[in-house]
């Protein structure tokens, strides 16, 4: 019984010499990824426990296309030459396509080396960058994606002006959602309203209220954000207690008078308790609770 054909698992292969990752390699693997293609190669492909052979022979086998980087490193080493021996071997039986790309070598160098390949059209790094020969294999490899995409839009992705124009719009929206953001938390605007600012109501003003509890009028803070880096501390209030004779359940109160600008523009209630100390603790409470500190 004939053994079914395996289905393509990626639309292309890499087959390179590692001393050509810095210089082209990598740089097309990278475009071809962000254009949409899914590429074997092995800095993508191989994990930790690999069997690297095994890994290969998997992605030739799976891989509609292979791409040669064809490189005088390429020309000397053993192992490259098997993988193009395996792509050859699946050419012939018409389940692969060679694209050859030329990369710091001749004509004269590629015939020598293989005629067949000699004879492929083929990309030339000395005429185009890693990005230009990424457009030029998509349109062959991903006719789908090239034909329904604007070459100006792949332009951009392939060199990263997309994303940077993507951020850039972030940034913007950034900036637009900074009026309904706290200043200092992030916290969300819960109220924004115009007030009068004077007794005769001739001038007016916004107020807005956040979560967090920071309110402003007209960008002069009227209530600190608790993480203000000047958010009043317990020690900036004097609290001043009182013992009540008559009462019968709240013997002692306590009241917290701001000595500062700041703790001026955070009220804090009085305390009670059946001792001073319980008084006292009322009032850190109320403080703990106004800088969400407990």
């Amino acid at each position: 019984m004939a053994t079914p054909a395996t289905t393509p698992k990626w639309d292309a292969f890499i087959s390179h010499a590692w001393e050509d990752k810095e210089s082209f390699v990598r740089p097309l693997a990278i475009a071809l990824t962000a254009l949409g293609v899914d590429v074997w190669y092995d800095e993508f492909s191989l994990e930790i426990g690999d069997s690297l052979s095994a890994s290969i022979d998997r992605g030739l086998a799976e891989s509609r296309y292979g791409i040669v980087v064809l490189s005088r490193a390429f020309m000397r080493k053993p192992w490259p030459q098997r993988e193009l021996q395996g792509l050859v071997a699946r050419q012939i039986g018409g389940r692969s396509t060679i694209l050859p790309v030329w990369h710091g070598v001749t004509s004269e160098d590629v015939l020598e080396f293989s005629p067949s390949l000699a004879d492929k059209l083929a990309a030339n790094t000395a005429q185009k960058s890693a990005e230009q020969i990424a457009l030029q294999i998509l349109s062959v490899i991903r006719p789908d994606i090239a034909g329904n995409t604007p070459y100006e839009d792949l332009r951009k992705i392939v060199t990263g002006k997309a994303v940077a124009e993507l951020q850039e719009e972030i940034n913007r929206l950034w900036t637009d959602l900074e009026e309904f953001q706290c200043p200092y938390c992030g916290a969300r605007l819960t109220e924004s309203q115009s007030v009068p600012i004077d007794p005769l109501e001739k001038h007016w003003g916004t107020l807005r209220s956040f979560e967090c509890g920071f309110t402003e009028l007209d960008g002069s803070t009227r209530r600190p954000c608790p993480s203000d880096p000047n958010f009043p501390e317990l020690d900036d209030y004097d609290i001043q207690c009182r013992e009540n004779p008559g009462e019968l359940h709240w013997r002692w109160t306590c009241d917290a008078f701001p000595k500062t600008d700041l703790a001026r523009l955070l009220h804090l209630d009085t305390g009670h308790g059946k001792t001073e100390q319980e008084a006292r603790q009322e009032v850190a409470r109320k403080y703990s609770a106004a800088a969400r500190r407990q």
